[in-house]
């Protein structure tokens, strides 16, 4: 029994350091923007697309800045996406009962979906849940936009500014030579 003790401790300090050492390589950067839902465009049931202004990425300074070369970039990934209603200040998302965002170039030369929701509910800030799309063509450009598509169940009576916030995972291979 003795004998296999060192062989086993030894194994799970290893899967241990692993899984360690791959949460090191990887790094959180969190984006905003906000979009406006204008009143005129909002007819009950019928799907409508709004896009987002240009969001930079400034990925060179943030991966020089955690002394990463772009090279060493393997994946990069939606770890969260929230809305939060901004304007007006007193209303939830209950008007709102289908979300999907996609993520493309500013030249629409690429897209991709990376978030939806459905059955919102009715708060004031919602999380949409993600897809596992690799976004590193992406982000690693200059900027990116974002496309909305949604859904409303009822009629709204002003324009909604609706903040967002995207937080990706950068996933590198810090030890390469």
């Amino acid at each position: 029994m003795k004998k296999l003790l060192f062989p086993l401790l030894f194994l799970t300090f290893t899967f241990i350091s692993c899984d360690s050492l791959s949460k090191l390589t990887q790094f959180e950067k969190e984006f905003s923007t906000s979009i406006t839902i204008p009143v005129a465009t909002t007819v009950v049931n019928t799907p409508i697309t709004i896009s987002s202004p240009e969001i930079k990425t400034d990925i060179t300074k943030y991966l020089t800045d955690n002394k990463i070369d772009s090279s060493l970039v393997e994946k990069i990934s939606l770890k969260k996406l929230q809305m939060t209603i901004n304007i007006p200040d007193t209303v939830t998302f209950k008007f709102l009962s289908f979300v999907e965002i996609s993520i493309y170039t500013p030249d629409s030369s690429m897209v991709s979906k990376i978030a939806s929701l459905t059955n919102v509910q009715a708060n004031k800030t919602i999380e949409l849940k993600v897809d596992n799309a690799d976004l590193k063509k992406f982000i690693l450009n200059d900027a990116f936009k974002l496309s909305f598509k949604i859904t409303t169940n009822q009629t709204i009576y002003s324009d909604y500014v609706v903040g967002v916030k995207p937080t990706i995972l950068i996933d590198a291979n810090v030890l390469e030579n």
